[in-house]
């Protein structure tokens, strides 16, 4: 049996689901989440399955733990975000402090309407057609959204707005953050940007 994790869910989830399926069904069940695949058998426990998730990302849970205090899952980062508070990001633009605010809260919005409409990405990106049209949909209405288009974004920060936008909520903050390929450009944003009278 293969179980499709939802977009926006976490490894726990998908780890506790898949051992109950296999107990539940006496059969095995595999799952794939950011590219690992989960085997769990009737007999398989949470614990294995953890201690092979974060074995697999080189580190330990009490590790992973701490890590994800400052990178939190998808909802907690856009909380932090709405609070004031400050969260973690990619800075794309390398333009200043201004261009890359209107990056980040373009990519704030987005990742805003994709979880108010629990945005699929694992499940359509095995379908580019459907994909593509869905994100389009899905970027049209960021559009709408007054704060961004009062931002006269062009169409080179949009799009790199996007990008962060898929990567925090496709892969989610602590996965997206740890990659090799941004480890030089994480920085820290809020929505309470300096302004100057």
């Amino acid at each position: 049996m293969i179980y499709e994790p939802r977009a926006g869910s976490n490894v726990t989830d998908c780890i506790i689901t898949i051992c109950n399926l296999a107990k539940e069904k006496n059969e095995t069940v595999t799952a794939k989440f950011n590219d690992f695949e989960f085997t769990a058998t009737p007999e398989t426990t949470i614990d294995e399955l953890e201690i092979l998730w974060y074995a697999s990302m080189g580190t330990t849970k009490d590790e992973f733990k701490r890590k994800t205090e400052q990178y939190p899952d998808i909802k907690e980062w856009l909380r932090r975000w709405d609070a004031g508070e400050t969260v973690w990001t990619v800075e794309m633009g390398g333009l200043g402090p201004g261009y890359e605010q209107a990056l980040q809260i373009a990519a704030v919005e987005m990742i805003r309407i994709l979880i108010n409409e629990s945005f699929d990405c694992i499940g359509l990106i095995a379908d580019p057609d459907n994909y593509n049209s869905a994100f389009k949909a899905i970027t049209n209405k960021v559009f709408e959204v007054p704060l961004v288009k009062n931002l006269g974004l062009t169409g080179a920060q949009f799009g790199a707005a996007m990008s962060i936008a898929d990567q925090l909520y496709r892969r989610s903050p602590s996965v997206a953050l740890a990659d090799e390929q941004v480890k030089d450009r994480k920085i820290l944003i809020s929505k309470s940007f300096p302004q100057t009278e």
